[in-house]
């Protein structure tokens, strides 16, 4: 695993081929680079404690072309504000849990949604699967995992035993929609939740 972004013009972290931990592990910053991870006030949290990962380097961009908005919004003091979700542990290993926009907030709990998108990809039987939020009127938000299983055969409930013995309650879907086609994706291939909100 490694971890690494357009602005960031190379990689800013590699999983040692040694380590035998892997899933949302992205491994140590490369030893040019450095990782901040701050609060939503830009304050710096502790060890083991999720934030938006901001990045600084010698690899990093000083900024977008011609973008002065961008460049207010996303730069400051060197770094580069990823926009991604992670932590890091106390052995400096570095984990990826959500891009900031795709966190989800069910009354006091935030759910990140990659971790349920990656138990849902070791089901039999499903082929593509998001989690998206929808509005609620008591909790903020709920959840809705809206998945593609093509000719498979898979139910509803099946989806539900699995994610029970790996989930807490609160980050149980609320609801699961099967989709007649393929999940709408970009250029690069990165599932469009905005579209699956709609």
């Amino acid at each position: 695993n490694g971890y690494g972004a357009t602005e960031a013009t190379s990689i800013i972290t590699i999983l040692p081929h040694v380590s035998k931990d892997s899933g949302n592990n992205v491994g140590k910053v490369v030893a040019c680079g450095e990782i901040k991870i701050v609060d939503d006030k830009g304050c710096e949290v502790k060890k083991g404690k999720p934030g938006e990962l901001w990045i600084k380097g010698p690899m990093v961009t000083p900024g977008y072309w011609n973008n002065n908005k961008d460049n207010k919004d996303f730069f400051e003091d060197g770094y580069w504000k990823s926009g991604d979700i992670g932590y890091c542990n106390e052995d400096g290993y570095h984990y990826v849990l959500d891009r900031k926009s795709h966190l989800i907030k069910r009354g006091d709990h935030q759910i990140f949604s990659v971790k349920i998108e990656s138990l849902l990809k070791e089901i039999d039987g499903i082929m593509e699967a998001a989690l998206v939020p929808y509005s609620c009127k008591e909790m903020g938000q709920r959840t809705n995992v809206i998945v593609y299983k093509g000719q498979n055969k898979i139910t509803k409930k099946q989806i539900t035993e699995y994610l029970s013995n790996e989930l807490e309650d609160y980050q149980m879907p609320d609801k699961i929609t099967f989709s007649r086609k393929r999940l709408p994706r970009n250029g690069n291939g990165k599932i469009l939740k905005s579209e699956l909100t709609k």
